[in-house]
């Protein structure tokens, strides 16, 4: 009986920290923030965040076999899985069609990340997360599209705890604020760098590009991107200067993204903050650690 209980607390805690991974917080309790967060403002997105999350932790199980593994334990395997089924949900209308895709697409980006964190050259970051939603994009015939609106109706200060809501779909403010609490309490160096690349973007997306007439660059996305960089290149332990580059290069890169991908009818996600965080890491002479961690090795 007790190990029958110990093996449900672990289930429950790597489901929990696969969530928290979101924002490189290998903790339960903010997945749990997170989560509670989530289901605060959109229910059906938190079902499918956990959804995600439980096809990641089973798949985990099974490919880890017996002894499993401490990325696994991590939530290093399934965090892009969490995210998925939360944006998935988020943007389309639930049906069988779309909860297969969940499942399947879970599946198949823990198997991804098993395998990208063997590699090991650079950090898996979300870029499993980006080609889901890509190929949902490319098969959305199949699914009904959702009318929510993504974004917050909050005025500009609104917009920047909202910003950091936005990363796993939380569009109102004080759950945002509960997250980013989450998160500075862990870390207040991640929380600040989080809280200002974001104010950055919002600076970007609802300042300065309609003050120089600048095309759309997807309201949120700048806001998202530019966040993530700053708090992504602090987990790494880099320096200010290249954490303020990586600002700079994630809002470059949600410029170009946007004017290319929008012809083609798609959102860039997160993609900018994968290129960003990858090229100011290879610039400054990252290495990957010789041990696993509770981060995004």
């Amino acid at each position: 009986m007790r190990t029958w209980l110990s093996g449900i607390r672990a289930a429950c805690k790597q489901l929990l920290v696969q969530i928290a991974q979101i924002y490189f917080q290998p903790s339960a309790y903010t997945g749990l923030v997170i989560l509670a967060a989530l289901a605060w403002v959109r229910p059906g997105a938190a079902l499918g965040m956990s959804l995600g999350g439980l096809s990641a932790l089973l798949t985990s199980r099974l490919a880890a076999g017996r002894a499993g593994s401490e990325d696994a334990r991590a939530g290093l395997w399934g965090y892009n899985a969490s995210l998925s089924g939360a944006g998935l949900l988020s943007l389309y209308t639930p049906d069988l069609a779309l909860y297969a895709y969940v499942v399947c697409s879970s599946i198949v980006t823990t198997l991804m990340s098993r395998r990208w964190l063997a590699w090991g050259r650079l950090p898996l970051l979300t870029f499993p997360f980006v080609l889901t939603m890509w190929g949902a994009s490319a098969l959305q015939h199949l699914f009904g599209a959702s009318q929510s609106r993504l974004g917050c109706d909050s005025g500009l200060l609104g917009q920047v705890p909202c910003g950091v809501g936005q990363v796993a779909f939380i569009s109102e403010v004080l759950p945002s604020l509960a997250v980013w609490a989450a998160i500075t309490i862990r870390s207040q160096a991640q929380g600040c760098w989080l809280a200002l690349g974001t104010a950055c973007g919002v600076m970007l997306s609802d300042v300065v590009a309609p003050g120089l007439s600048l095309p759309s660059m997807q309201t949120v996305g700048p806001a998202i991107n530019m966040g993530l960089t700053a708090q992504g290149l602090t987990v790494f332990a880099r320096g200010a200067r290249v954490r303020l580059l990586g600002i700079v290069a994630s809002a470059l890169l949600c410029y170009g993204l946007s004017s290319l991908l929008t012809r083609a009818g798609m959102r860039y996600f997160t993609f900018p903050f994968n290129l960003a965080t990858w090229l100011m890491l290879s610039l400054s002479g990252w290495q990957p650690p010789a041990e696993p961690s509770d981060t995004r090795s």
